[in-house]
């Protein structure tokens, strides 16, 4: 056989055997235009992405806290009391990210005159959030919807509050509320939990 015949019928007499070996080329130089054919990876049952970019205003993870409780927070000077109920940690949060924070409960202050202020503080960073929420001297400041009626809640539903966190630490963050009397001369709750036990947390990373 000549050797132009043994080229074209690729007779492996002529390649060692480490040049050309089954499923592998070695020692060899590919010219022109070769096409490159993609392998199928298939889907992958898990994964961590580290180094991904999201666009601005992606929800990147939520953590949710709820339950019952029959514990109060309850104020009747401008000094802030933490409270014990709306407590809430959120891990991995990424550079430049911002955090959203939300909190329900119920709430009452007496006598009607009275008002009250919610804040919320970034424990970890040891930094106050720059606004608070107030109401203005309601004796129900909220209503809860059940079946086909509308009733006020004894004592009241605190509004769904929700706050924006935007310079939270790389990493974890921890975030609590305290409640403080804004007015007046009476008593404030922040979480009054014999008529209104039941309280949900959350809070959001969002990419930016």
């Amino acid at each position: 056989m000549t050797k132009a015949r043994q080229v074209a019928n690729f007779d492996p007499a002529l390649f060692a055997a480490d040049e050309v070996s089954g499923d592998k080329v070695h020692g060899g130089t590919i010219s022109g235009s070769p096409t490159l054919v993609t392998p199928n990876l298939g889907t992958p049952a898990s994964g961590t992405l580290t180094n991904a970019t999201f666009p601005a205003g992606h929800i990147l993870q939520t953590v949710v806290a709820h339950g019952d409780a029959t514990s109060h927070e309850t104020a009747n000077s401008t000094t802030k009391v933490y409270s014990t109920v709306h407590d809430i940690t959120i891990n991995n949060v990424k550079a430049n990210s911002k955090c959203v924070i939300y909190f329900w409960s119920g709430a009452r202050h007496v006598p009607t005159d009275t008002q009250m202020d919610i804040f919320v503080k970034n424990i970890t960073r040891g930094r106050w959030l720059p606004d608070s929420a107030h109401d203005d001297a309601r004796e129900n400041i909220g209503f809860v919807y059940i079946g086909d009626q509308t009733m006020p809640y004894n004592y009241g539903l605190m509004p769904l509050l929700w706050f924006i966190d935007d310079t939270p630490d790389t990493g974890t963050n921890r975030y609590q509320a305290a409640v403080a009397r804004r007015g007046g001369s009476g008593t404030v709750y922040l979480h009054h939990g014999n008529d209104a036990p039941h309280y949900m947390n959350m809070v959001q990373e969002i990419a930016q």
